[in-house]
């Protein structure tokens, strides 16, 4: 559903593109497909960092580094959780 939702989705729609990219990348994550997950979550954070929405930004920052967790891109996990950690909420 999250696909669809995308693919019907203008690209100036950020907050919906957020949203569904974001809820995609957490079902990919459960289904352990890690790199579709990274990329859904790299989708979602550029739009939802587009529309200036820190406090969605964090929660996807966080998600992403716990997928890079269970891949033990641990590096890129913590620079992610700093990053979450440095935005104003």
């Amino acid at each position: 559903a999250y696909g669809r939702a995308l693919e019907n989705l203008t690209e100036s729609d950020h907050e919906h593109i957020a949203l569904a990219a974001h809820g995609r990348g957490l079902m990919r994550f459960r289904l352990g497909r890690q790199e579709d997950a990274i990329k859904d979550f790299r989708l979602a954070r550029q739009h939802a960092h587009a529309r200036a929405d820190a406090e969605r930004e964090a929660d996807i920052l966080l998600d992403e580094a716990t997928v890079l967790d269970w891949t033990m891109d641990y590096d890129q996990s913590a620079s992610l959780v700093m990053a979450a950690a440095a935005l104003p909420l």
